[in-house]
């Protein structure tokens, strides 16, 4: 008899939150998101964004209205259906990939990773948190940027902090500062 899988790769589990995860509120705020993302990090038009974990593609839509190029890379079979159908209702261009955020990576390719949404931090070995993040980097451009949002269980004001890494793609050990935002 095998063994049952995590809770996050169960496809059952995430179209039954997508009511509560994905509201008409969540879809009204996703401008500002997309607009406080690009202003934190910098980034212009036409920039390669991937958007790792991206659910239903909130921010991979919005950031495709604003002329980026997007990458858009989840698990959940339900979540892809629905992102490409509301891409083709807009005549929008995303490059939809279903895959596990621990196995993607593309090497050099992209400005910007996105890991937004709290959806970081499932696995249950640190190893695979640590492929993640290695994976992530690799995918970056030498001068490309990586953007992790969490909730914490504090204070929901005190998760509004900006890190700013000293090095870049190039630095493998670098050094932090953080700057309340």
């Amino acid at each position: 008899m095998g063994q049952a899988r995590p809770w996050h790769e169960e496809d059952s589990f995430w179209e039954t939150v997508r009511p509560v995860l994905f509201t008409a509120r969540r879809w009204e705020e996703t401008p500002r998101e997309v607009e406080a993302m690009v202003s934190l990090l910098g980034l212009s038009s036409g920039a390669r964004v991937l958007d790792l974990c991206c659910g239903v593609g909130r921010h991979s839509l919005e950031f495709a209205r604003r002329g980026f190029q997007v990458t858009w890379v989840d698990r959940t079979a339900t979540y892809l259906h629905e992102a490409r159908r509301r891409a083709a209702e807009e005549g929008l261009q995303v490059e939809f990939l279903q895959e596990d955020m621990r196995a993607f990576v593309r090497p050099g390719a992209f400005d910007a990773v996105i890991n937004y949404f709290t959806s970081f931090g499932y696995f249950e070995s640190d190893e695979d948190e640590r492929r993640v993040l290695a994976n992530a980097h690799r995918s970056l451009r030498p001068s490309g940027v990586l953007l992790i949002e969490m909730m914490g269980k504090g204070d929901p004001g005190s998760r509004l902090q900006r890190t700013r890494l000293a090095g870049r793609r190039g630095n493998a050990h670098p050094g932090g500062q953080k700057a309340c935002a």
